[in-house]
């Protein structure tokens, strides 16, 4: 496996445990009324939104590349 190979799976996995995680602090959000769960759902999403930019900057750079 090459290393462009690994940063793409990388970052997709990343991306997944992002969003999964994002959902979890909704979830724990609406069962305890808890501001801090929101925070760190909507701060997740965010996070989750860079990686998907950087994964298509990185796939547009691979292509150029080849």
């Amino acid at each position: 496996m090459s290393i462009k190979q690994f940063h793409i799976i990388f970052i997709t996995c990343s991306t997944l445990l992002t969003v999964f995680f994002g959902f979890w602090a909704l979830n724990m959000h609406q069962a305890s009324k808890d501001g801090s769960y929101f925070a760190t759902a909507m701060g997740s999403f965010a996070f989750a939104a860079v990686l998907i930019i950087y994964g298509a900057l990185f796939l547009k750079k691979l292509k150029d590349y080849q």
